[in-house]
Protein backbone atom coordinates (compact mmCIF):
# COMPACT_ATOMS: atom_id res chain seq x y z
CA UNK A 1 0.00 0.00 0.00
CA UNK A 2 1.31 3.00 -1.30
CA UNK A 3 0.28 6.83 -0.05
CA UNK A 4 1.25 10.11 -1.60
CA UNK A 5 1.06 13.21 -0.39
CA UNK A 6 2.05 16.88 -1.99
CA UNK A 7 1.71 20.37 -1.06
CA UNK A 8 3.07 23.59 -0.97
CA UNK A 9 5.67 22.67 2.36
CA UNK A 10 7.05 19.12 -0.31
CA UNK A 11 6.21 15.53 -1.15
CA UNK A 12 5.99 12.66 1.16
CA UNK A 13 5.52 9.31 0.03
CA UNK A 14 4.46 5.85 2.19
CA UNK A 15 4.33 2.54 1.52
CA UNK A 16 3.59 0.01 4.07
CA UNK A 17 3.13 -3.75 3.54
CA UNK A 18 -0.07 -5.10 3.14
CA UNK A 19 -0.87 -7.02 6.06
CA UNK A 20 -4.45 -8.07 5.83
CA UNK A 21 -4.51 -8.54 10.05
CA UNK A 22 -3.18 -6.50 12.63
CA UNK A 23 -1.26 -8.16 14.90
CA UNK A 24 -4.10 -7.64 17.68
CA UNK A 25 -6.41 -8.95 15.41
CA UNK A 26 -4.07 -12.07 14.70
CA UNK A 27 -3.68 -12.52 18.64
CA UNK A 28 -7.30 -12.73 18.88
CA UNK A 29 -7.90 -15.19 16.12
CA UNK A 30 -5.17 -17.54 17.75
CA UNK A 31 -6.40 -17.53 20.94
CA UNK A 32 -9.29 -19.60 20.02
CA UNK A 33 -8.07 -22.58 18.65
CA UNK A 34 -4.96 -22.38 21.30
CA UNK A 35 -7.64 -22.77 23.74
CA UNK A 36 -9.44 -25.04 22.09
CA UNK A 37 -6.18 -27.29 21.80
CA UNK A 38 -5.58 -26.86 25.23
CA UNK A 39 -8.91 -28.07 26.75
CA UNK A 40 -8.68 -31.11 24.79
CA UNK A 41 -5.25 -31.68 25.66
CA UNK A 42 -6.43 -31.06 29.01
CA UNK A 43 -9.27 -33.51 29.40
CA UNK A 44 -7.06 -36.13 27.91
CA UNK A 45 -4.99 -35.44 30.61
CA UNK A 46 -6.94 -35.82 32.96
CA UNK A 47 -7.63 -39.17 32.19
CA UNK A 48 -4.28 -40.18 31.96
CA UNK A 49 -3.50 -39.46 28.43
CA UNK A 50 -0.56 -36.84 29.54
CA UNK A 51 1.65 -37.25 26.39
CA UNK A 52 -1.89 -35.24 23.87
CA UNK A 53 -0.49 -32.46 26.53
CA UNK A 54 2.57 -32.62 25.11
CA UNK A 55 2.08 -31.93 21.58
CA UNK A 56 -0.73 -29.41 22.56
CA UNK A 57 1.97 -26.89 24.00
CA UNK A 58 4.53 -27.82 20.95
CA UNK A 59 1.65 -26.72 18.66
CA UNK A 60 1.26 -23.50 20.65
CA UNK A 61 4.97 -23.14 20.49
CA UNK A 62 4.61 -23.50 16.68
CA UNK A 63 1.59 -21.05 17.00
CA UNK A 64 3.49 -18.09 18.99
CA UNK A 65 6.47 -18.30 16.87
CA UNK A 66 4.19 -17.48 13.64
CA UNK A 67 2.90 -14.69 15.26
CA UNK A 68 5.92 -12.81 16.80
CA UNK A 69 7.53 -13.53 13.16
CA UNK A 70 4.18 -11.83 11.69
CA UNK A 71 3.96 -9.23 14.43
CA UNK A 72 7.47 -8.17 13.66
CA UNK A 73 7.06 -7.32 10.10
CA UNK A 74 4.01 -5.78 9.85
CA UNK A 75 4.25 -2.93 10.73
CA UNK A 76 7.53 -2.61 8.16
CA UNK A 77 7.32 0.73 5.92
CA UNK A 78 9.48 2.95 3.52
CA UNK A 79 8.92 6.51 3.78
CA UNK A 80 10.17 9.67 1.53
CA UNK A 81 9.74 13.45 2.06
CA UNK A 82 11.35 15.86 0.20
CA UNK A 83 11.33 19.43 0.45
CA UNK A 84 13.54 22.14 -1.38
CA UNK A 85 16.11 22.32 1.75
CA UNK A 86 16.43 17.76 2.49
CA UNK A 87 15.31 14.56 1.89
CA UNK A 88 14.59 12.27 4.11
CA UNK A 89 14.20 8.51 3.30
CA UNK A 90 12.84 6.38 6.49
CA UNK A 91 13.08 2.69 6.36
CA UNK A 92 11.42 0.46 9.02
CA UNK A 93 12.29 -3.63 8.59
CA UNK A 94 9.81 -4.10 11.22
CA UNK A 95 13.20 -5.08 13.82
CA UNK A 96 14.79 -1.61 12.87
CA UNK A 97 14.57 1.66 11.92
CA UNK A 98 17.04 3.62 9.74
CA UNK A 99 16.79 7.19 8.43
CA UNK A 100 18.80 9.01 6.32
CA UNK A 101 18.61 12.72 5.23
CA UNK A 102 19.86 13.50 1.88
CA UNK A 103 21.54 16.78 0.08
CA UNK A 104 18.22 17.07 -2.59
CA UNK A 105 21.08 19.09 -4.96
CA UNK A 106 22.96 16.31 -5.04
CA UNK A 107 20.67 13.60 -5.15
CA UNK A 108 19.89 11.13 -7.94
CA UNK A 109 16.84 8.35 -8.25
CA UNK A 110 17.41 5.50 -10.48
CA UNK A 111 15.77 2.38 -11.29
CA UNK A 112 17.83 -0.29 -12.83
CA UNK A 113 14.69 -2.68 -14.54
CA UNK A 114 17.53 -4.90 -15.45
CA UNK A 115 17.43 -8.58 -12.95
CA UNK A 116 21.17 -9.01 -12.00
CA UNK A 117 20.93 -13.07 -10.56
CA UNK A 118 22.61 -12.59 -7.23
CA UNK A 119 22.11 -8.82 -6.96
CA UNK A 120 20.34 -7.72 -3.73
CA UNK A 121 17.64 -4.92 -3.90
CA UNK A 122 17.18 -6.09 -7.52
CA UNK A 123 15.22 -3.61 -9.33
CA UNK A 124 14.33 -1.39 -6.62
CA UNK A 125 14.56 2.46 -6.96
CA UNK A 126 17.84 3.50 -5.80
CA UNK A 127 18.35 7.00 -4.03
CA UNK A 128 21.46 7.97 -3.51
CA UNK A 129 23.39 11.06 -2.60
CA UNK A 130 26.00 12.92 0.59
CA UNK A 131 28.20 9.31 -0.54
CA UNK A 132 25.26 7.01 0.44
CA UNK A 133 22.82 4.55 -1.70
CA UNK A 134 19.49 3.52 -0.29
CA UNK A 135 16.60 1.73 -1.82
CA UNK A 136 12.70 1.44 -2.01
CA UNK A 137 10.11 0.38 -3.35
CA UNK A 138 10.20 -3.13 -1.70
CA UNK A 139 6.39 -3.07 -0.99
CA UNK A 140 5.49 -1.81 -4.25
CA UNK A 141 4.13 -4.09 -7.37
CA UNK A 142 7.48 -4.58 -9.65
CA UNK A 143 5.50 -2.99 -13.13
CA UNK A 144 5.00 0.55 -10.43
CA UNK A 145 8.69 0.76 -9.57
CA UNK A 146 9.66 2.54 -12.57
CA UNK A 147 6.58 4.89 -12.24
CA UNK A 148 7.51 5.46 -8.67
CA UNK A 149 10.68 6.61 -9.71
CA UNK A 150 9.97 8.67 -12.36
CA UNK A 151 7.08 10.33 -9.91
CA UNK A 152 10.35 11.08 -7.35
CA UNK A 153 12.30 12.55 -9.96
CA UNK A 154 9.49 15.08 -10.98
CA UNK A 155 8.60 16.00 -7.06
CA UNK A 156 12.47 16.17 -6.62
CA UNK A 157 12.96 18.45 -9.75
CA UNK A 158 10.02 20.30 -8.85
CA UNK A 159 11.12 20.97 -5.13
CA UNK A 160 14.52 22.40 -6.45
CA UNK A 161 12.65 24.77 -8.80
CA UNK A 162 10.95 26.31 -5.69
CA UNK A 163 14.09 27.79 -4.89
CA UNK A 164 16.03 29.23 -6.85
CA UNK A 165 20.20 28.78 -6.46
CA UNK A 166 21.70 25.80 -4.34
CA UNK A 167 21.64 26.62 -0.52
CA UNK A 168 25.20 27.60 0.96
Amino acid sequence: MAEVVTDSDGFEWVSKRNCALRPGRLAALLAIPAGASLTIAASFASVGAWWILVFSVIELLGLVAAFIVYARHAGAYERLFLTRDRLVVEINSGTATSREELNPWSARIEFACARIPGAGGEGLVTVSGSGRTLRLGRFVPGPQRAALAMRIRRELRHALCRGSSEPD
